[in-house]
């Protein structure tokens, strides 16, 4: 379940991260393949999810009706809570999960790395990496 942002860019114009589900399958090492080892673009931000510790909503099954309403708002005010840390720090929200996981998508500045990850409620930060296909070549 995705939840539109109050900042830009909203999650209705990018529910995740640049790249972080349009990206191609494909096997990492393959030569066909080229990823960015630089974490941050060349404006030094960088896209982000941010797990948190409270686990997702479907780690309850839909007929314990009462736990999952609560769960949700568990989820609901550790997300806020976290997210206006995050925005102390200058980071721009671009996407709320809760379904199956619990995270934020995020941009932030990459000096800002450390200090994201020790706010209270963040279980880990995974550094979205941007995969690129070579176009695939007629004749090989």
């Amino acid at each position: 379940m995705l939840a539109a942002s109050a900042s830009p860019p909203t999650a209705a114009q990018s529910p995740a991260p640049p790249g972080a589900s349009a990206a191609p399958r494909a096997h990492a090492s393959s030569p066909a393949v080229r990823a960015q080892q630089a974490p941050a673009d060349s404006t030094g931000w960088v896209s982000v999810w941010v797990d948190l510790d409270l686990p997702e909503l479907a780690s309850v099954p839909r007929e314990q009706r009462a736990e999952r309403e609560a769960l949700q708002l568990q989820i609901k005010e550790q997300q806020d809570e976290v997210m206006d840390r995050l925005r102390g720090l200058g980071t721009q929200e671009q996407a709320r999960v809760q379904q199956v996981r619990n995270a934020l998508a995020v941009r932030l500045p990459d000096a800002q790395l450390d200090a994201a990850r020790r706010i209270p409620g963040v279980r880990a930060l995974r550094i979205v990496r941007n995969i690129e296909r070579d176009p695939l070549t007629r004749g090989r």
